[in-house]
């Protein structure tokens, strides 16, 4: 940590992909260290080898599927909940009419089915997405309910 410019650099890493956080400058960045859990969003820049995440970082409240799903039961999930997976499965293929599509997520652990989310022309099984919406029960199971948005191929390091 740089006092003097208030800023930190570190590396994240999910054991197969490294992304250099360089000069993180939000407010925790004085409390930043080994093990800890981050999720950022910053623009991405490739100097040589090394993937780096740069300038106007902004930190994200990304919560896990599990406690996602969980919320959707018991009727907690709140709007602009921001999950993470990758697409497993398209329920729906998308809907040029009505710009949507519906397919489920998973992190490896759990999966959950997100509806009829905005856009979606570009999506195929494989990519990872960063959903923003809002989970609900429907049918006893977990949702991210009708109208949420994404980000496509977003880097997400979590432990």
């Amino acid at each position: 940590y740089s006092a003097k410019h208030k800023n930190v650099s570190f590396k994240i890493s999910d054991g197969k992909f490294d992304v250099l956080i360089y000069r993180y400058n939000l407010d925790d960045a004085s409390t930043i260290k080994v093990g800890d859990s981050i999720a950022i969003a910053a623009p991405m820049k490739k100097y040589g080898t090394t993937l780096e995440a740069v300038a106007k970082f902004v930190k994200l409240n990304v919560t896990d599927l599990a406690t996602a799903c969980a919320a959707g039961l018991d009727g907690t999930g709140a709007a602009g909940t921001m999950v993470y997976g990758r697409i497993t499965e398209i329920g729906t293929e998308y809907n040029e009419r009505f710009d949507n599509i519906s397919f489920t997520i998973s992190d490896g652990t759990t999966d959950l089915y997100c509806f009829r989310v905005k856009g979606g022309a570009d999506l195929q099984v494989g990519d990872y997405v960063l959903i923003i919406g809002k989970p609900v029960k429907h049918n006893s199971n977990a949702q991210i309910d009708n109208g949420a948005t994404y980000i496509k191929n977003g880097i997400y390091v979590a432990e």
